[in-house]
């Protein structure tokens, strides 16, 4: 961020991929989270509160709920967190794009799941 000027933030999961050209990165007055059904998951949201996979943000927003925690590590954890943060700080999740938010998912070894 001290590099360049930024007015939107797309945190993007890399084994993650749109399927729907509609589905637009774009910002908001609140976090949009695109990666709305994904292929490993059946493309179905798996629960409400679900933040992963992709979701953007104005320079404003990410810097209010101070990003992605540090203390997380290996699988998991990491975007209730980011879904905690964003609620704190009164925002609301927005999902734009139910209709087309099918993402595809790259096969890979699981990673090891995180105890935090």
């Amino acid at each position: 961020m001290s590099d360049m000027e930024f007015d939107c933030i797309v945190i993007h999961d890399v084994d993650v991929l749109p399927e729907d050209d509609r589905n637009f990165y774009i910002c908001s007055d609140n976090p949009i989270h695109m990666a709305v059904k994904v292929e490993q998951f059946g493309y179905q949201l798996l629960y409400d509160k679900l933040t992963g996979g992709i979701t953007t943000f104005s320079k404003e927003q990410f810097e209010q709920i101070n990003g992605y925690s540090n203390q997380f590590f290996g699988w998991g954890g990491e975007d209730d967190d980011l879904y905690r943060r964003i609620k704190f700080h009164k925002y609301e999740l927005l999902r734009p794009f139910e209709d087309f938010g099918n993402c595809g998912s790259v096969s890979h070894v699981p990673a090891e799941k995180s105890n935090d």
